[in-house]
């Protein structure tokens, strides 16, 4: 009777094919070369072996362009994961779709006539503007912060004349001044310039993080001037980025705020889910964080009052998910998607009245920032100065700090 089970069990084997793909595709993988296809895994219980077998693959719509690839042999009982699983995304496509569409992956297997195993995976293809969630790659998101809008342009603009109007300097050079009160002055007058820009807030789909939402990029939100926490935080984002400041981008559940390092810094990896990093990075003055969608309230909400409210929101780590690093995203090659800028004569987007939010007192930013890299007779003077010193390099996340950008040496011993 064994021996019959043994029979069926063997009839019954199939070879089967094995994939790990992405379940959302849309032009931003496209134009950043992200693989949407990472493993391919062929199996083969049987006891017969084949050779020069065929592997294809065909997308329903026709997003991604039909693939073969050649294998030699597959051996009985045997198991082959094949190296190249790149498939060609079509920009063409992809360009076009304005609403998402459901699609499939469609493998086939096959020796010569004779078809070995098939496989259908389901994939959804989304449209050029909508971004597919935190589930997969966040910092993908990067490619949606659009440092070269014009719309980006005028804000700047605006904010330079902001700090010439109080006084400042209207210059925005990024960490030139090496004072984290002189970018914090300069984020706020960034702030002021989006506040002048009389947008309205608009409610964002429900889980949004999760399953992502169509964003309005920087020409859109221009001509609607409406916003969601995404899109505004996305808005503030790309102007930080164009300023020449690192911005970080702070999802909680069903909401997203922006952060901004105060030094030319940033955390060594494109995502970051360990909440006390950020908060360390906060307490230190490192790091300075605010509420975006405070820019539509009327009245104008002040600076302050934006970043109370984010600083709130660090305190609760149920809510916490995930940040993304768009500088750490731009070093993984993760470019800003082209935006379509449609010139129309008939649109007014001038605003009617002018809405000034002022510049805050940030005196509690200190004035210069300090390196650690190189020790300094002010080092040694003091305990309080050590251990600041000391508590800065531990929270050190960037491959300065050798923990981390660990190189082979004679002085060190391999296990």
């Amino acid at each position: 009777m064994n021996s019959e089970t043994d029979n069926q069990e063997t009839e019954n084997k199939e070879i089967t094919i094995q994939i790990a793909a992405a379940h959302k595709v849309n032009l931003a993988l496209q134009q950043n070369s992200v693989p949407v296809i990472r493993d391919i895994v062929l199996n083969n219980p049987t006891d017969v072996g084949y050779q020069d077998l065929e592997l294809t693959v065909i997308t329903t719509p026709g997003f991604a362009k039909p693939k073969v690839w050649h294998i030699t042999r597959l051996a009985p009982d045997a198991e082959i994961s094949l190296r190249d699983c790149m498939i060609e995304l079509n920009p063409g496509f992809l360009e076009e779709v304005n609403e998402a569409v459901r699609g499939t992956y469609d493998f086939s297997l096959s020796s010569g006539d004779e078809v070995l195993a098939r496989l259908s995976c389901d994939v959804q293809v989304l449209s050029r503007n909508e971004w597919g969630g935190i589930q997969e790659l966040p910092e993908i998101l990067a490619a949606y912060v659009q440092p070269n809008s014009p719309f980006i342009q005028e804000i700047l603009r605006t904010a330079a004349k902001v700090l010439q109007g109080v006084g400042h300097d209207p210059k925005l050079d990024g960490y030139q001044s090496k004072s984290r009160k002189k970018v914090g002055e300069m984020v706020n007058a960034i702030w002021s310039a989006v506040i002048r820009q009389d947008l309205a807030y608009a409610e964002p789909p429900a889980s949004f993080e999760n399953e992502g939402q169509k964003i309005r990029l920087p020409e859109e939100v221009k001509r609607h001037r409406l916003v969601t926490c995404m899109d505004s935080t996305l808005l503030f984002a790309g102007a930080l980025e164009q300023a020449g400041f690192n911005s970080l981008i702070i999802f909680t559940k069903g909401h997203a705020f922006v952060g901004v390092w105060l030094e030319d810094l940033e955390f060594g990896t494109s995502v970051v889910e360990d909440l006390q990093a950020l908060r360390k990075r906060v307490d230190l003055k490192e790091i300075l964080v605010f509420e975006t969608t405070y820019v539509a309230h009327r009245p104008a909400v002040k600076f302050t009052q934006a970043r109370e409210e984010a600083n709130a929101k660090l305190f609760d780590e149920e809510s916490f998910l995930l940040l993304v690093d768009i500088k750490q995203s731009r070093l993984a090659r993760i470019r800003p998607l082209y935006e379509r800028v449609t010139q129309t004569g008939q649109e007014d987007t001038s605003v009617e009245e002018v809405i000034d939010a002022g510049l805050d007192d940030l005196s509690d930013l200190p004035e210069d920032v300090e390196y650690p890299d190189a020790p300094t007779p002010d080092d040694i003077v003091g305990a309080d100065r050590r251990v600041e010193n000391w508590k800065r390099k531990l929270l050190d996340l960037s491959l300065r700090n050798r923990l981390l950008n660990f190189k082979r040496s004679k002085r060190a011993i391999p296990f």
